[in-house]
């Protein structure tokens, strides 16, 4: 496990657990190890989009823990602590996709889409992100588990940097969508074998297996039912549709 994640690991799992003695404490090992965070992982450094792409990914979503926790916390410090990390956070999840289209071999499916505008050749089901694999069922899972990971992180820095600036001022901009995998178990899935079990089974209902393109979530509203979706899936729903509109699609 990266160190980064470790940190943000430990960090996360002191605050939830704290209490009136040692919150002030926690908070700012929090804004510390936020900062730090950043200083390391210089934002114009001449190698940054040359980083691994785990390196990406784990300083990306130590970054998010980081900043929900300052955030949200409700300490003023802290949140103007985390806003700075903000302008930072964007950047590196469209870095994390830049890593991760140059050592894909489908490098154009992890293209960012903007608001309103169609997605020429959106990758199919047989495509739809995933790495060069060699066949094995093992590699096969876990290849698409880690890209199925980056896309739910650049998708978590979206909805983070977006609801916040629409809490703040009112509204927000669009800083683009990608497209991912909803599909209930499959995420959860706990080994290759599973996972391949919950597939099948996913290609043998009349809908198929169809990836999800996150501007387009009314879509799923309009051909999903609530059982064939993950919980990712209702959290990326709820924040785009509100809680009631979500409510009313699974009393249906």
């Amino acid at each position: 496990m990266p160190v980064v994640i470790q940190d943000a690991y430990t960090t996360l799992a002191a605050y939830q657990n704290k209490t009136p003695t040692n919150r002030n404490i926690i908070l700012r090992i929090c804004k510390e190890r936020l900062s730090t965070l950043i200083e390391c992982q210089s934002l114009d450094s001449v190698d940054s989009t040359m980083r691994d792409t785990s390196m990406h990914l784990s300083r990306t979503q130590a970054l998010i823990v980081y900043i929900s926790i300052c955030l949200f916390d409700g300490d003023i410090n802290a949140r103007a602590r985390a806003e700075q990390g903000l302008d930072v956070l964007m950047p590196w999840g469209h870095q994390l996709i830049q890593s991760a289209s140059s050592c894909s071999g489908f490098p154009a499916t992890w293209n960012i889409s903007d608001c309103g505008i169609s997605v020429p050749g959106e990758p199919t089901p047989t495509t739809h992100l995933t790495p060069c694999l060699d066949g094995n069922l093992d590699s096969f899972w876990r290849s698409w588990a880690h890209a199925e990971s980056i896309r739910r992180t650049y998708l978590i820095v979206v909805l983070l940097v977006t609801i916040y600036s629409t809490l703040k001022t009112g509204w927000s901009g669009c800083p683009g969508g990608v497209t991912f995998t909803g599909d209930e178990g499959l995420w959860d899935a706990s080994s290759a074998h599973a996972w391949k079990r919950v597939m099948k089974g996913v290609n043998e209902k009349a809908i198929g297996f169809m990836p999800i393109f996150s501007h387009r979530m009314g879509d799923v509203l309009a051909n999903r039912k609530p059982a064939d979706v993950d919980d990712f899936t209702c959290t990326l729903l709820d924040a785009t549709f509100g809680r009631e509109r979500l409510e009313g699609w699974r009393a249906l």
